[in-house]
């Protein structure tokens, strides 16, 4: 089923722990050590003829891993 037709823009900014954003994330890679954002902020922008509206909200994620370093640490 279709949700969100005439889509202008759709972006994503992810949330670590200290609160700093960022454009994208990969757990995996070595810049967040296997842990994942604490929030996640959405833009949608949607056309409507000659206008456009833009949507924002920000979703805490119930769940999240802090990086592999801290997790050692606090052990």
């Amino acid at each position: 089923p279709i949700i969100c037709t005439n889509i202008v823009a759709l972006e994503f900014t992810f949330y670590d722990a200290d609160e700093k954003t960022e454009e994208e994330w990969d757990s995996d890679s070595d810049l967040y050590k296997n842990s994942t954002p604490i929030a996640v902020g959405i833009h949608l922008e949607l056309k409507s003829g000659n206008n456009t509206r833009s949507f924002y909200t920000r979703v805490t994620l119930p769940v999240y891993r802090i990086p592999r370093q801290q997790q050692q640490e606090n052990k």
